[in-house]
């Protein structure tokens, strides 16, 4: 299991109220079956690969593909959005990939023909959990980005997408662990985002893609106080992030 994760935080609770969930010390997708094995891969994983070691500066057998999965992403992003990016909230079936570099563990994510795809930051150490959550805030006045990831076995990775860098990562514990496991048994995936107006207080841009396998649909109400409470949990990392 990864013990250091890629990507978001901390989820509360949906259906009794949300609020900030505890962290232990140390950011989607709808699964549509398991890992799969190697040895029949479908010929899109063989194009990401290409093009990723092209984006990474490698040469392609420099990558070894650990797992790939098949989901369904949220949205047109593939559940990745760039700063300040807007994503059309469509079901996009797709692959989740995890590669083996010199750079450490990738993982990649793209739709089922291969031709987009996206990926994040190498970790230094990997693992086979599929990202279920993914929080992003980004613009204001300042331009920020903030991006929060969570992982199916309660890793996390908090991100300041500009500059493209972590922020702070770990794993939950106890009853925050708990809920988030709940949360993915209970809840069907969703995008949700929000935009305010140029000229509003903040101006800033709000998504958060949650890939669930329950059969409850989250209303919007309980999508957007599920995004605020997540904001909470970024706001403690953040703090704590500082030297």
């Amino acid at each position: 299991m990864r013990k250091i994760v890629f990507v978001l935080i901390v989820l509360a609770l949906l259906l009794t109220g949300c609020g900030t969930l505890q962290l232990g010390s140390g950011q989607p997708a709808s699964p549509t079956g398991g890992p799969k094995g190697l040895e029949t891969r479908p010929g899109a994983l063989d194009a990401v690969q290409s093009r990723l070691a092209d984006a990474l500066n490698m040469a392609m057998d420099d990558l070894t593909l650990q797992e790939y999965r098949e989901v369904e992403w949220p949205d047109a992003c593939l559940g990745l959005p760039n700063a300040g990016e807007t994503c059309a909230q469509t079901v996009t079936p797709g692959y989740l990939m995890l590669f083996n570099t010199p750079k450490g563990v990738v993982e990649a994510h793209s739709n089922r023909s291969g031709n987009d795809f996206r990926y994040g930051p190498a970790l230094e150490q990997g693992g086979d959990s599929p990202v279920v959550a993914t929080w992003q805030r980004s613009g204001g006045f300042a331009g920020i980005c903030q991006r929060l990831m969570l992982y199916a076995d309660g890793g996390y990775l908090l991100q300041d997408c500009v500059k493209n860098r972590a922020l702070a990562q770990g794993t939950l514990s106890g009853d925050s662990l708990s809920q988030l496991k709940d949360w993915i048994g209970r809840y069907q995936s969703f995008g949700w985002q929000k935009q305010n107006p140029p000229g509003s207080a903040d101006m800033f841009e709000d998504q958060l893609s949650f890939n669930g396998q329950g059969s409850q649909a989250a209303s919007a109400a309980q999508q957007e106080d599920m995004f605020n409470a997540l904001a909470e949990t970024v706001t403690i990392l953040a703090r704590q992030a500082q030297p």
